[in-house]
């Protein structure tokens, strides 16, 4: 999630930054600037320096949000029972869910990859948000919500620089339900323990059979070496022992 900035100027300096890394093509800063210039425009403050490359993505982006309510914006929540804070971009208003029949939905714009490779992580990002409660990190209050749609959210998918945007429901009830599994297996990988041990080198079995001159000699590598001992070295020695009555 992207970082939340207390004031105008603070985002102007960022856009004004973004735009000369964008132009040494650094994509990253496309993305920040595309996400710097729409909480701008959501927050409604003067925008005072738009790259003429981001012009047609910010109108895609005010195409694309025509139909909600932005409520929050760049608000911080924290999940304590899992241990985890996000971002996520807004929470926004529309027609009450068909499953639930909450008002309110987390919304992500996303400006990179959103395809089969990236759904699972989304939906989980956008679930875990959904589960969540608001915080404020300056007296670290949580405030808890029961008004948030926790079947659906929505992504905005506005590639950085294309001036496109599709609007796409994601399924965070499933997402969560791989977070909570994910959680599970991951405390129960912990209570595994003594995984690592002190290396210590083993001997060469085959190559003192190989090399042994008496049977005795055989006799004492077996004993001292019983722990290791396997059917292939006592082939070996069988082999070895054959040697000594030819």
């Amino acid at each position: 999630t992207m970082q939340h900035f207390e004031s105008r100027e603070a985002l102007n300096d960022l856009c004004e930054e973004a735009a000369k890394r964008a132009a040494a093509g650094d994509r990253a800063a496309i993305g920040t600037a595309v996400h710097a210039l729409t909480e701008q425009s959501d927050r409604n403050w003067h925008i005072q320096f738009i790259p003429e490359k981001y012009q047609a993505d910010l109108l895609a982006w005010l195409d694309a949000t025509q139909h909600f309510e932005m409520l929050r914006i760049e608000e911080m929540m924290v999940n304590d029972d899992l241990g985890t804070a996000g971002t996520p971009d807004r929470v926004v208003g529309y027609h009450p869910c068909t499953v639930c029949g909450r008002r309110r939905y987390i919304l992500d714009l996303k400006t990179g990859r959103v395809d089969h490779y990236t759904e699972l992580q989304i939906a989980m990002q956008l679930g875990l948000y959904a589960n969540s409660d608001f915080y404020d990190h300056e007296t670290g209050i949580r405030t808890p919500h029961d008004d948030i749609c926790r079947c659906r959210a929505i992504v905005v998918n506005l590639p950085a620089g294309t001036g496109e945007a599709m609007v796409q429901w994601v399924d965070i009830y499933t997402g969560w339900q791989t977070v909570v599994e994910v959680a599970r297996r991951v405390r129960e990988a912990r209570k595994k323990k003594n995984l690592v041990r002190q290396f210590m080198p083993t001997a060469d079995l085959l190559r003192l059979i190989a090399t042994a001159e008496s049977r005795q000699e055989l006799d004492r590598i077996y004993t001292d070496h019983r722990g290791i001992w396997t059917s292939e070295h006592t082939a070996a020695a069988n082999e070895r022992l054959k040697e000594f009555t030819q």
